[in-house]
Order: structure tokens, then sequence, then C-alpha cells
């Protein structure tokens, strides 16, 4: 507040970074260590408010916090649920079409979610069960790794990769 008072443009915090373990409790009902493997990244800068809201959604609603258990193929359509609709909460945003017409439906945006875990399964080296990029080159994944996508249309095309890794 004082540096705003006084016009200030810059601030310096001091950070100290300290490593996390995270937890999980499992099926014993006894807490388990998870290790990091990887981290997928992707950005939707310049996307219009329904896809971001799609984006959004998608990772906080439905993806965020998904265990993967040793052993288990993780389907991206399935941890999605039930129908993507506007009456179960999507925005209406561009979706791709027949190889390259593009034309709003619920959901617009939601490949961004199945890219970003993609790409994170793809550096960890996980086992990619199903996997098709988009018909259409989507400029804005191009800063993370161009044709490192995973196109998902729910009862058609899914993205899918095995937890090959014992825990």
């Amino acid at each position: 507040r004082a540096a705003l008072e006084q016009g200030k443009t810059t601030l310096r915090f001091p950070l100290t970074f300290v490593s996390a373990t995270i937890r999980s409790i499992g099926d014993t009902g006894e807490a388990e260590e998870l290790t990091l493997l990887s981290t997928g990244r992707s950005t939707f800068v310049g996307s219009g408010l329904g896809r971001k809201s799609n984006v959004r959604k998608g990772l906080n609603q439905h993806l965020n916090n998904v265990l993967v258990p040793a052993g288990a193929v993780f389907s991206f359509n399935q941890v999605l649920g039930p129908a993507v609709s506007q009456r179960n909460g999507w925005e209406m945003a561009l979706t791709i079409f027949d190889g390259g017409v593009l034309r709003p439906a619920p959901g617009g945006g939601i490949c961004q979610v199945s890219t970003t875990a993609f790409r994170a399964a793809l550096r960890a080296g996980l086992p990619i069960v199903k996997q098709k990029s988009h018909s259409l080159f989507v400029t804005y994944y191009e800063a993370y790794g161009v044709g490192q996508d995973a196109t998902i249309f729910p009862g058609q095309q899914d993205f899918a990769f095995e937890n090959n890794t014992g825990g």
C-alpha cells in the first residue's frame, strides 16, 4: 500500500522455495507420498471468454487432483463424466468439425486441457494408449510443443495413458 501511495513502480519480495511433500490417502486409508514426474504446459492468452471458462472448468472441476493408480489407464473422456453440454455448465466456444470447419459448440477449448495432460504424460515417459492431434494447426499450442497436442471429443475421440510406474 505504501508503495502505491508513494508511486513506486517496482516492488521486491524475498522468496524462499521449499520442496513440498504431496500425500494422498490410498485405498488402505494410509497416507502415501506422491512424486511429481513431469508437468505439461500450454497457454490460452487471447482466447475468448467461453473458451477460457471451458479450460478452467476442465482443469478445476475434472482434471485437477485426479489420481491414476498404478497399472490403471487414465481416460480423459471418462474424467469429463457426463455429457459436455450447456446444461452441464460448459460454454459455447469454437470447435473443429469435419477436419477443418470451426463452429461454436459446448465445451470448445477442452482439448487444451487434454493437450496439457498429454504433454505431462509424454514428458513422464508414460505409455500413450490413445492420442490424436488436431486436424488444423492450433497456434496457441506452439509455445510449448508443436505437434504435442491431444484432441478429444466425447464418444468419438479420447486421450488415454497408462500409469506403468508402480506407484
